[in-house]
């Protein structure tokens, strides 16, 4: 190190032993909340100031990482201005201080000479070259100018010599990258199936849901869809098609659709389908093959005195349809 460079350093050394350990804590918000550093790549580089307002009250600077056991990091300060001597500090995730890095000599590339002596082969922006980290998660990085030297925890020792300024730029590198979160495929959608509610009612269902009984809905085959593969104990059905309502299933299958294919019959509660007057659409949902299948199907919502008079027209309706039925195959006589 240059000559002069090293009676500078001693007397500061002198003048601190003298003055002893104060033992002041950083300001909150500094050291507990340092600046994140969100490595896309090895390497970050930032561009900052010191501004020591007080000789009494560094200012200081805090930077965070996350470090890996084994991460070989180097932090560099270059290219300072307004003469500003820097120094520099890391501290482990645990808080202790584990490096520091002062004046440099001979000067590293990027590096700049002292203000007060242009002709001397060192530098005062410091480096920490190479340092194996033996702890894992967040490191933190201090800047500040020489005279704030700091101890574990981020305390500093009180110093009247912290008097320069300046810009500077830090680069750290050997940094693990934070890997962009891959996003989680999306949920494969529901398979459609088709349902029919209360399946011997024409139009849309009439479902009183003060009433006491049991709802039946058919769930209809297709070529691809076996409705006895569905679980049973999975089936819900109402307004959102969340509502436990299921009931039981028939064991038998009937042929509902005339299509050659087994439909599966079950029963709901429409007390527990969470439906209103107004609702027009009841849903269906089931598990079969470790996947949500859904139906939907026509209905209307009706008091109770409503359900009476269609139930009624119901009956009429089919008396009238046997009777045709009948008229019919006397005629064919």
């Amino acid at each position: 190190m240059d000559t002069q460079r090293m009676v500078r350093r001693t007397v500061l050394a002198m003048a601190l032993a003298a003055i002893g350990v104060s033992g002041k804590a950083l300001a909150d918000g500094t050291f507990a909340q340092p600046v994140k550093l969100n490595a896309t790549s090895s390497s970050v580089s930032v561009d900052a100031a010191i501004t020591n307002a007080s000789e009494t009250d560094p200012d200081v600077d805090y930077y965070a990482f996350e470090g890996k056991v084994g991460d070989i990091i180097t932090v560099d300060i270059d290219g300072s201005t307004g003469g500003l001597d820097a120094s520099l500090f890391l501290f482990r995730p645990d808080g202790t201080l584990a490096f520091e890095g002062m004046d440099t000599d001979p000067r590293d590339p990027g590096s700049n000479a002292p203000a007060d002596c242009p002709d001397c082969t060192g530098t005062t922006d410091p480096l920490i070259d190479g340092v194996l980290l033996d702890q894992a998660g967040t490191w933190i990085i201090a800047v500040s100018a020489q005279g704030a030297f700091l101890t574990d925890g981020g305390a500093w020792l009180f110093a009247p010599f912290v008097t320069t300024n300046g810009s500077y730029s830090m680069i750290v590198s050997g940094l693990s990258t934070t890997p962009t979160p891959t996003p989680p495929p999306p949920a494969p959608a529901n398979q459609q199936v088709n349902i029919d509610i209360k399946p011997r009612q024409a139009g849309p269902a009439t479902i009183n849901t003060a009433a006491r009984g049991l709802l039946p809905i058919v769930l209809l085959s297709d070529n691809a869809f076996d409705p006895f593969t569905v679980d049973p104990a999975s089936l819900r059905f109402g307004k959102t098609g969340g509502e436990f309502s299921y009931k039981f299933c028939a064991k038998e299958g009937w042929d509902f659709n005339r299509d050659g294919k087994r439909d599966r019959l079950c029963f709901f509660d429409p007390q527990r389908t969470g439906l209103l007057p107004g609702d027009t659409i009841g849903v269906l949902k089931g598990i079969t093959g470790g996947r949500w299948v859904e139906g939907k199907g026509d209905l209307k919502v009706v008091t109770e005195k409503r359900a009476r008079v269609d139930k009624e027209r119901q009956k009429y309706e089919r008396k009238k349809h046997h009777e045709r039925h009948a008229n019919r195959g006397r005629d064919n006589d």
